[in-house]
C-alpha cells in the first residue's frame, strides 16, 4: 500500500527463478519523501535466508539461490520507512522451476544387423546449451574415429541434436547406449537410454561336390559333400555356430559315412562335410546343410540368432559291369573293340553291384540273330562264335527297387579283310627295315 506520493517498484521477479541460479530482486522508491529504512521479509517470518543489499538510500536488492522448489509460491514483501514515519509497502509472488534440460533417443529401431551402419539421434531440450557426449555399453563416451562418426548440430531455439553413427556394427557392440546432457551453470545433468540389440546376419552356406556335378555318380563311388559356412568379420568369434545334415538316407550308417567338422580362421569359417564311402542307389536324393549362428548374450544383452541352409539333390545310377571269358583270348592285341576268332568259346556275364533286393538281367544285341539277342539270363554263352555274333551287346541290370543300370561289349570278328590288313602291316614294316 502507498501512504504517501510515490511508488515502490520491485523489479527481477518477472519470470520464474531457476532451481541453482542466484537471483537478483531489486525493490527501489520512487517518491518527494526520503526513506530512512528499507528492508524485506517474509510475511510474517522476516527474510530467511535471503540476503539484503542495500543500494544507495532508494532501493534495496534481495538475493536469492533457490536450491529446490521450496521457494515457490512464497510472498515477500519491500518495505520503505520514510523522513515523515510514514511506510510503504509492496509484495510479490516468487515462481520457482527447474531448469529443463530433456534428453531423449531416437532409432528407426532397436535391431542393429552386424556388418550394417546403425545410427541413434539424441535431441535435447533445455533452456541452455548443454554438453553432449555418447556413452557405449562399456561405459567408455564415444568419439570420432575410423568406426565412428558423433555429429553434433548446435542449440538452436532450445534444440540440440548429437547423432552417433556406427558404421559398421559388430556383434560385440549389442547393450545399452546412453546420452548424457550435461549442463554447467546451473548444474543440471539428464541422460537417456537405448538398448541395442545386433542381429547376426545369414550365414553363407554353399555345398561343394566332390566328384563335381557334372559326374554321374553310380553305386561303389565313393562321394564327399563339404558344407562351406561363412560369416562376415562383424561377427566376433565368441559367438556360436550350429550345422546340421539332413538327407534323403540316414546319415548315421558309419562303415559308409562319416561327418567331419572343422572349423577355419576366427569361427568365421567352418566346415562340415558327409563322406560316402560307397555310394548306394538308396542315396539318391536331396541332402541339406543348415547353419544357426547364435543366440549368444553380450554385455548383459541377447545377440539374435540366424539360421540359413542349402540344399544339393544327388542321382546314383546302378553300375553295371560286363565280364568277358574267352578261349582262347583275343588276338593280335589289337585296340579296342576285341577281335575274336570264329568257331572258338565266349562266355558274357552281367553284373549289377549293390542292388537293391534281387536282380533281373536283360539282354540286348544290334545284331539280328546272334547269341546275346533278347536273353535274360544274367550269363550267356555261345560255344562257336560265327560272324553274326559281331555287334554290340546291351546288358540292362534292374534291381528290386526299380533301379536300372546298363552296360554295354562290342565283339568284331576276325576274318580274312583283318588277316590281309595285318600282312600289308608287315609288309610295311619290312619296306621300312630294307630302307
Amino acid at each position: 500500500f502507498l501512504v504517501c506520493a510515490g511508488q515502490l517498484d520491485i523489479t527481477g521477479h518477472e519470470e520464474p527463478l531457476i532451481i541453482g541460479v542466484s537471483w537478483d530482486i531489486v525493490c527501489s522508491w520512487n517518491g518527494d519523501a526520503n526513506v530512512t529504512k528499507m528492508e524485506w521479509f517474509l510475511v510474517g517470518l522476516g527474510t530467511g535466508d535471503a540476503i539484503e543489499t542495500v543500494m544507495g538510500d532508494n532501493s534495496i536488492v534481495l538475493t536469492l539461490n533457490p536450491g529446490n522448489m521450496g521457494l515457490d509460491g512464497t510472498a515477500y514483501t519491500c518495505r520503505a520507512t520514510l523522513s515523515d514515519g510514514q511506510r510503504a509497502e509492496e509484495s510479490i509472488i516468487l515462481s520457482v522451476k527447474a531448469l529443463e534440460n530433456i534428453a531423449s533417443i531416437a532409432a528407426i529401431s532397436s535391431l542393429a544387423i552386424a556388418g550394417e551402419s546403425f545410427i541413434l539421434v539424441c535431441n535435447v531440450s533445455s533452456e541452455r546449451e548443454a554438453n553432449l557426449s555418447w556413452v557405449d555399453p562399456n561405459g567408455v563416451e564415444m568419439r570420432d574415429d575410423p568406426d565412428t562418426t558423433v555429429s553434433y548440430s548446435g542449440w538452436n531455439g532450445g534444440m540440440s541434436t548429437l547423432v552417433l553413427t556406427i558404421n559398421s556394427i559388430r556383434t560385440s557392440e549389442s547393450g545399452v547406449y546412453k546420452c548424457i546432457s550435461d549442463i554447467a551453470v546451473p548444474p543440471s545433468k539428464s541422460e537417456a537410454s537405448f538398448v541395442v540389440q545386433v542381429q547376426i546376419p545369414e550365414p553363407t552356406v554353399t555345398i561343394l561336390r566332390a566328384p563335381e556335378h557334372s559326374v554321374q555318380l553310380f553305386t561303389t563311388d565313393s562321394l564327399v559333400l563339404t558344407c562351406v559356412i561363412e560369416l562376415i568379420p562383424e561377427v566376433d568369434s565368441y559367438v556360436a555356430i550350429n550345422s546340421q545334415w539332413r538327407g534323403h538316407s540316414s546319415l548315421t550308417d558309419s562303415e559308409r559315412r562319416v561327418i567331419v567338422s572343422e572349423l577355419v580362421g576366427l569361427h568365421l569359417k567352418y566346415n562340415t562335410s558327409v563322406t560316402f564311402n560307397t555310394l548306394k542307389t538308396t542315396d539318391s536324393g536331396s541332402y541339406t546343410c543348415s547353419a544357426t549362428v547364435g543366440p549368444q548374450e553380450r554385455n548383459n544383452h541377447l545377440i539374435s540368432s540366424s539360421r540359413t541352409a542349402e540344399t544339393i539333390s544327388i542321382s546314383v545310377a546302378l553300375k553295371v559291369t560286363i565280364d568277358v571269358t574267352y578261349n582262347p583270348p583275343s588276338d593280335f592285341n589289337l585296340p579296342s573293340p576285341p577281335y575274336y576268332r570264329p568257331a572258338t568259346s565266349l562266355t558274357l556275364t552281367c553284373r549289377a553291384h549293390h542292388p537293391t533286393g534281387s536282380v533281373s538281367y536283360q539282354w540286348s544285341s544290334t545284331c539280328s540273330s546272334c547269341f546275346a539277342r533278347s536273353s535274360s539270363s544274367q550269363s550267356i554263352t555261345k560255344t562257336t562264335l560265327q560272324s553274326i555274333d559281331a555287334g554290340v551287346h546291351t546288358c540292362t541290370a534292374t534291381d528290386g527297387s526299380g533301379n536300372t543300370g546298363s552296360n554295354t561289349t562290342e565283339m568284331r570278328m576276325m576274318g580274312r579283310g583283318l588277316c590281309r590288313a595285318k600282312l600289308l602291316h608287315l609288309d610295311k614294316h619290312l619296306q621300312q627295315q630294307l630302307i
